[in-house]
């Protein structure tokens, strides 16, 4: 029985944007079901949902989070990397008891020796060819104060940073950069509270979204390099272009969703492109990294006054090219389990919100319930 399904990839038409956009098909398809090795006793549901995904510089290998079980009063998470070329077996697995069974961020080195997890109360380097740990910082201070919360990563060739997102009225969230032996090299306040992150290694930034309606860029000593304004909120950032451009996109809301892109070329950037989405949102997202592509899970938005009901449908996945404001392609909704939180809530199917692009923006990752399902990006012309 093959552990792997080549699916042929084929187009559709998709309407949007006043054009017909292609409809992605996927070419592979992984059962994680049937690489994993379960240890005994475990218990709850045998289900695997998948919590974190993320492609090697190469784009030869994906780092895949698996959970959750209870086992030994603790959740077990299964962190593993697949080799693209043989998806039938993985390559190596690390079990991970943990007191959270979710990721804040899943990141690989520029050189793809070391992988970088973070869990609210912990950050685990791991050794990339070996799947073994490398080193581990935990949180500090006691109780929920010591929690990261601030989605990090590598910034520059020898530090990671992690935050705090703070008390919004008190404006105390922090900011902490270890080495690569999960040693403490700086710390201190992130002068506002960080909302959402993320890294570039080459460039050497760190670009945070904060509760002063702003997303800062800064060094790696803790100096500002680019402030850029949005006025909206809940907004998610994320580096292309080998932190030569940044982009924004907001959670679904009843304003403008649209996911908006700078050149980091003076220090304080014009908008550059734009993809626009009003009552909806587009976050999460996914960008390559060092390249130009997009992966945004454009969203609707809905609310009921009598019922105070609120609904923010996903409508589709959109590949879009940031460089030109092509939409290269759609992917029609997949599903995901979503994870259980004790035995009085079993689990259910949602809309997949896991997804990841390859550096060079070729590929993309996309969970579809139990599965990983991997796609081509169309060129653009």
């Amino acid at each position: 029985m093959k552990l792997a399904c080549l699916l042929l990839s084929f187009a559709l038409p998709l309407s949007g944007a006043g054009k017909n956009i292609p409809a992605l098909a996927p070419r592979t398809r992984i059962v994680l079901d049937k690489l994993i090795q379960e240890p005994e006793s475990l218990m709850g549901d045998p289900r695997h949902d998948i919590a974190a995904l993320s492609f090697s510089p190469d784009g030869a290998r994906l780092a895949v989070v698996v959970g959750q079980h209870r086992h030994e009063a603790l959740t077990l998470l299964h962190f593993l990397v697949v080799g693209l070329d043989h998806v039938e077996r993985v390559l190596w697995q690390l079990d991970l008891p943990s007191k959270f069974g979710f990721v804040d961020s899943l990141r690989w080195s520029d050189d793809g020796h070391l992988l970088f997890l973070q869990f609210p109360d912990r950050v685990l380097l791991v050794g990339a060819q070996t799947g073994l740990k490398v080193c581990e910082s935990p949180g500090y201070g006691g109780g929920r104060r010591s929690a990261f919360n601030v989605p990090g990563g590598f910034i520059g060739s020898n530090l990671y940073v992690v935050g705090r997102s703070g008390d919004v009225l008190k404006k105390d969230g922090w900011l902490r950069f270890y080495d690569l032996s999960c040693r403490l090299v700086m710390q201190g306040p992130a002068q506002a509270c960080p909302l959402s992150g993320d890294t570039a290694p080459v460039a050497g930034l760190f670009a945070m979204a904060d509760s002063e309606n702003r997303i800062v860029a800064l060094q790696p000593d803790g100096q500002e390099r680019f402030s850029i304004q949005d006025s909206r909120v809940h907004l998610r950032v994320a580096f292309l272009n080998s932190g030569r451009m940044l982009c924004s996109g907001k959670l679904p809301g009843p304003d403008d969703g649209s996911l908006r892109c700078w050149v980091l070329d003076t220090p304080s950037p014009t908008l550059f492109r734009h993809y626009e989405v009003h009552n909806g949102g587009t976050a999460p997202f996914v960008v390559s990294s060092a390249g130009s592509i997009a992966m945004i899970a454009e969203s609707g938005f809905s609310y009921n006054p009598l019922t105070e009901n609120i609904r923010s449908p996903l409508k589709r996945y959109v590949i879009w090219d940031v460089t030109s404001g092509r939409t290269l392609g759609a992917i029609t909704p997949r599903k995901q389990w979503r994870a259980a939180f004790g035995e009085a809530f079993p689990r259910k199917l949602v809309d997949s919100l896991v997804f990841a692009v390859s550096g060079s923006g070729a590929l993309i990752a996309l969970v579809d319930r139990e599965f990983i399902e991997i796609f081509d990006v169309p060129k653009p012309d």
